[in-house]
């Protein structure tokens, strides 16, 4: 499916495909690959409204969440607030916006105006049977309740979003919520059972928190990158493909977008996913500083 957003497809499937990409990449602990993807996803769907014929995927929401699991709370914020000039119909969308803002509060250490908000859409997502959402909702309440030390409540909570789960046969969601989270849901009586759905998420859940670097606060992660000097050996956290190191070396060549699209036989929003991919890898906000950086890291020569 991919092949159709390097050859150009009608803005619709874009999205969808970007989407799904993004959602994919989040639950591998890939978050700037998910970044880059949504943030497509969000442009395509927002630019080429009049052209897709459905209500497109909430990109803005899920991006938003990405934004937050890499520590950067202004910019999911900003994200959920692009949301303010869209209408949005379709119900399942409405409800992953409304958790993904409640995710926001609890990072931004309200977990009061979290807590009013989930409360309402607990009862929604229940009336309207989607269970996912339904536990998406108990996870971050349960995550609002400990950031207010209600040890009770909060166990309440998450002993119910184990339940409605294994009924649902739900497991990897458990393992794309925080550490904290995750280490929670370890401490609880449910898990301890010898029930297979149990076992097998209690397995899960212990081998996601043996790898902590991996998903440790985002300030450890940026001081502990800080730390390392930057010299030729240094690879980075997610290498450059073979497509977005031939879009450096066409963009080093002082190509234009349009250009480098010709060039590549691709399409020019393609051309520009990849840059944006680049961009994030390298941690760059712009073409000088991209090239500059990779010729630190010598991906370029000179």
């Amino acid at each position: 499916m991919l092949e159709h957003v390097d050859q150009g497809t009608e803005p619709g499937q874009h999205v969808v495909i970007q989407h799904v990409r993004g959602h994919l990449a989040f639950s591998g602990g890939h978050f700037q690959t998910a970044i880059s993807a949504l943030e497509d996803a969000e442009q395509v769907g927002r630019k080429r409204r009049e052209h897709i014929v459905f209500e497109p995927p909430a990109s803005a929401a899920f991006l938003a969440r990405c934004y937050l699991a890499v520590g950067q709370v202004a910019q999911a914020r900003q994200s959920l607030e692009s949301l303010n000039s869209q209408t949005v119909t379709n119900p399942l969308s409405r409800e992953q916006n409304s958790i993904c803002y409640a995710r926001l509060l609890v990072a931004e250490n309200k977990p009061e105006q979290a807590l009013g908000l989930l409360e309402a859409l607990m009862a929604e997502t229940e009336q309207n049977e989607h269970n996912r959402h339904l536990v998406e909702t108990l996870l971050v309440c349960g995550e609002a309740l400990a950031l207010q030390g209600k040890d009770n409540e909060c166990r309440e909570r998450l002993e119910r979003a184990l339940s409605v789960a294994a009924e649902a046969g739900f497991m990897r969601l458990f393992v794309e919520e925080s550490l904290c989270l995750q280490n929670l849901l370890l401490g609880l009586p449910t898990l301890q059972s010898e029930r297979s759905w149990q076992r097998n998420l209690k397995a899960l859940l212990q081998s996601q928190t043996m790898f902590q670097g991996e998903k440790a606060p985002a300030a450890e992660l940026r001081k502990e990158r800080e730390s390392v000097p930057v010299s030729p050996e240094n690879n980075l956290a997610e290498p450059l493909s073979q497509r977005e190191l031939e879009v450096l070396e066409l963009i080093h060549a002082g190509h234009a977008n349009k250009d480098i699209a010709v060039k590549m036989g691709v399409a020019p929003t393609t051309v520009k996913a990849h840059i944006r991919n680049i961009y994030g890898k390298l941690g760059v906000g712009r073409r000088t500083e991209a090239l500059a950086r990779a010729r630190e890291l010598r991906i370029l020569t000179q």
